[in-house]
């Protein structure tokens, strides 16, 4: 099914259904209320300053995907294949990304509140510029993470294994790491910091 059968009045609201097409789509200011798709693709949508409130995507196919300027409110993405993800200057509260992997998010200058990753790969995660209150990571690898002048509060990247990690000393205030993680990431650590490890 086409996903634009579904709009009513710049809106689609309270829909269940499997197999959507978002292919393509180019929607500005769209609004996804109260809806579960699974098995949905999305190759080459671009949703501009969309919202979406109480929506999940299961199994979700996305090589191609542009959320720029979007609301995500209370959205769960589970056991779904992202590619290129471009989601900069938005705001994500409630969000959670379960199992899958994600090629490359682009949360640049965005606000998040309460979002969470769980058992997922992430290769590139781009939070530079990002204002972050409680983000969580559980049992995920993330290739790449850019913290760069990120203002964060309650960062947790403890659950996660974080093979590089770029910022500087600004964007890493409020962020923990297992003692673990500090012994590994301590090289890359000290260049952020200025350090000279002889």
């Amino acid at each position: 099914m086409d996903y634009a059968e579904l709009i009513e009045h710049d809106d689609i609201e309270g829909v269940r259904r499997s197999g959507v097409d978002f292919s393509g789509a180019d929607e500005d200011g769209l609004r996804i209320l109260d809806c579960r798709f699974d098995g949905a693709r999305l190759n080459g949508a671009k949703f501009t300053g969309c919202r979406f409130i109480d929506v999940v995507f299961d199994a979700a196919d996305a090589p191609d995907l542009e959320l720029s300027k979007c609301a995500l409110q209370d959205v769960a993405i589970t056991a779904s294949r992202l590619g290129g993800v471009q989601a900069y200057a938005g705001t994500w509260t409630r969000v959670t990304i379960v199992g899958g992997k994600v090629g490359y998010l682009n949360l640049r200058s965005a606000k998040l509140a309460r979002v969470r990753f769980e058992d997922c790969v992430v290769d590139e995660l781009d939070l530079s510029q990002t204002q972050v209150d409680r983000l969580s990571f559980s049992g995920c690898t993330v290739g790449r993470l850019d913290l760069s002048n990120a203002r964060c509060k309650d960062v947790d990247l403890s659950g996660a294994e974080v093979l590089t990690l770029e910022s500087n000393p600004e964007g890493l205030r409020g962020v923990s790491v297992s003692h673990a993680q500090a012994v590994d990431l301590a090289p890359g650590l000290a260049r952020i910091l200025g350090m000279k490890v002889v």
